[in-house]
């Protein structure tokens, strides 16, 4: 069991007509102990056959009279341990220090402790002496450190992942006013290898990050991230992850820093790398902006901005949001429907393509069409789009012409000289034409095309 009752030199009474001092027992609830085993599946030898020993660990304590040898017994499995909470398990791996006690005869494990404060290991200290006594100092080079410090030989050492810090914010921490260093901390959950979950704030405004594959230089999570998960309540997208790029100037003779230069945040169609002509930002501006010079910056980066004025009290200029990344992302509705639903606009920019694959049908319900920007700006300027052509109403009219030509004559013919049309034919000619110029019902009023004098 874990919990146990200890004697110290230091706890003593002297017993009336003894001469001597005798040690009073007291009770330990939570002892320190080392994992040796980590049930992580029913694969596991040590399973057991029962679904309540999967998360238990095999572990020995570091006091008590049944510390066992590091290197384990059948006698082992007696010392089994569950986690000590319920929906939350931060299961360890052999050689993980950690607290173990006893309620209601029952062994519960608390940890994995954290004596250096490191997300990926941090070394048992109380055990260490244990493991040197075990092997010969002329034997050490016969061991790895997994050896000496009783760890898992499948660990991949990871200690040079950084704690994922919280960085003041000039921004946002402390909007509008002189700012001040001293941040409140945030709830995070951090795994081994460069993964976590924040669940703070910046001011009085909640934020909730989810980061995976952060690079172990890295003190803090943002879009660099392999993959970045963000609900932000205030602040905008700039605020919060700009500048995210640095470019650093080097003298070609010294290989001195000579200046540092910033890159700000950007989508990934809007990468400058990628020359992109037609990339959502330009989209935006010719949106926003028409044929006036415009800065789509405050629509793709600046939404949710908190004013930053010293003489207003800080309120967004818009609301939350969300913002999520990674090299791909797929969304796969299994069964039933996807809905993507907007009470503003929806902007879709790529690097490269945009390809919709259906089954059956393609419905694009809009009030009206356009094909090309230059379509949009000719009809919002007064302009003659070119609109494109509906099929009936032109099949309609190319009828009306054949029918002419079919019973086409003219008044009589002189030396090979035919004269006009004759008039019932006349008629029907004169009623096709003002069709064509007053009447075009093959022309859609609805969906335009560019013309071929703008340059793709």
């Amino acid at each position: 069991m874990g919990s146990t009752f200890l004697k110290s030199s230091k706890n003593k009474i002297r017993v009336p007509g003894i001469y001597k001092d005798i040690e009073i027992p007291f009770y330990m609830q939570f002892v320190p102990g080392v994992v040796t085993d980590v049930v992580t599946s029913t694969k596991h030898y040590a399973y057991g056959g029962s679904k309540r020993n999967i998360n238990s660990i095999l572990a020995t304590k570091h006091v008590g009279k049944d510390l066992m040898d590091r290197k384990g017994s059948q006698s082992e499995l007696e010392n089994r341990y569950v986690p000590l909470m319920r929906g939350m398990a931060d299961v360890p791996m052999v050689g993980d220090p950690v607290l173990l006690c006893t309620v209601g005869n029952v062994n519960y494990y608390l940890g994995p402790l954290n004596p250096e404060n490191n997300p990926n290991y941090n070394k048992d200290h109380l055990n260490r002496k244990e493991t040197d006594y075990k092997i010969n100092a002329s034997d050490h080079r016969k061991y790895s450190t997994k050896n000496i410090n009783g760890v898992s030989t499948s660990f991949i050492d990871g200690t040079g992942f950084n704690r994922v810090q919280k960085s003041p914010n000039i921004h946002l921490d402390n909007p509008g006013k002189n700012f001040e260093s001293d941040l409140m901390g945030d709830m995070v959950l951090e795994g081994r290898y460069g993964n976590s979950i924040r669940i703070g704030s910046r001011n009085v405004n909640p934020l909730v990050f989810i980061s995976n594959g952060r690079l172990s230089t890295n003190e803090t999570e943002s879009p660099l991230d392999s993959s970045f998960f963000s609900m932000i309540h205030y602040g905008s997208l700039r605020q919060h992850f700009d500048p995210i790029y640095t470019v650093d100037e080097i003298d070609s003779d010294t290989g001195e820093v000579t200046n540092t230069s910033y890159k700000p945040f950007v989508l990934s169609s809007d990468e400058s790398s990628l020359e992109n002509d037609r990339s959502l930002s330009s989209m935006l501006k010719f949106l926003y902006g028409g044929r006036e010079e415009y800065d789509p910056t405050s629509v793709l980066y600046g939404y949710g901005m908190i004013d930053q004025s010293e003489t207003m009290v800080p309120t967004p200029i818009e609301g939350s949001q969300m913002f999520l990344r990674s090299d791909r992302i797929t969304l796969d509705s299994r069964k039933d429907d996807i809905f993507l639903s907007s009470f503003g606009n929806v902007h879709i920019g790529t690097g490269q393509n945009l390809t919709i694959s259906t089954k059956s049908d393609v419905i694009i319900e809009s009030n009206n069409i356009y094909l090309g920007k230059d379509s949009k700006d000719k009809k919002d300027n007064n302009e003659t789009p070119e609109p494109l052509v509906l099929g009936e109403q032109l099949r309609i009219v190319l009828k009306d012409m054949l029918d002419i030509l079919s019973s086409f004559k003219v008044t009589g013919v002189m030396a090979g000289i035919s004269g006009p049309p004759e008039p019932g034919v006349l008629g029907k000619i004169e009623t096709l034409k003002g069709k064509l110029e007053n009447n075009v019902n093959f022309l859609s009023k609805f969906h335009y095309i560019e013309s071929n004098e703008v340059e793709k």
